[in-house]
């Protein structure tokens, strides 16, 4: 019990330092998986 939480605890701290460095690179990310099915959509539709 007590070393699942120090896990939690350690895993936590870890999300806090890295979700900065991250989180541009994630929405970045996310924009792009938006404007490609929405590419894709629209070809679909040409043809």
């Amino acid at each position: 019990m007590n070393l699942s939480l120090a896990i939690l605890v350690m895993l936590g701290f870890v999300a806090l330092i890295a979700w900065p460095s991250l989180e541009p690179h994630a929405r970045r990310w996310l924009r792009g998986q938006r404007r490609s099915r929405r590419a894709r959509l629209e070809r679909i539709e040409d043809l």
